[in-house]
């Protein structure tokens, strides 16, 4: 058996600061990418036009990568800020199962009436339900 630990106020500050990483990177390749991808020959000749080109070409490849690459960033972001908030949810639900469990064990004990789903009342010390 596997264990997993979990801090999910640690995953939510992980995706808050992949989130903020991305936003830079993207900004980063957009100035990157006005520079780049159009490169101006160094001269006349076809020479410096046919390396120009091959520049801005590779430039516009390297700028559909970083695309790519932006997407995967801001999908792993998403999954785990969602990973943080499902950790969140399933632990509130557990607590919250748990508080059930401890009280109910309470009113066992103590032999106290409770209130059942349908509205009637039962002893917790016997199985039979009494109307009120």
């Amino acid at each position: 058996m596997s264990f997993v630990i979990a801090a999910p106020e640690m995953m939510t500050s992980a995706a808050s600061d992949l989130a903020t990483i991305g936003s830079n990177l993207s900004a980063a390749h957009m100035v990157a990418a006005a520079r780049t991808t159009s490169v101006i020959p160094a001269a006349a000749d076809e020479v410096s036009a046919s390396i120009a080109q091959l520049f801005s070409q590779h430039a516009q490849g390297n700028q559909a990568l970083a695309a790519q690459a932006a997407a995967f960033h801001d999908q792993f972001a998403h999954n785990l800020a969602t990973g943080a908030f499902s950790y969140t949810s399933i632990e509130n639900a557990i607590i919250n199962d748990l508080q059930n469990a401890v009280n109910d064990a309470g009113a066992y004990l103590l032999g106290t009436l409770s209130d059942n789903k349908d509205g009637r009342r039962a002893c917790c010390r016997r199985s039979r339900q009494i109307s009120s």
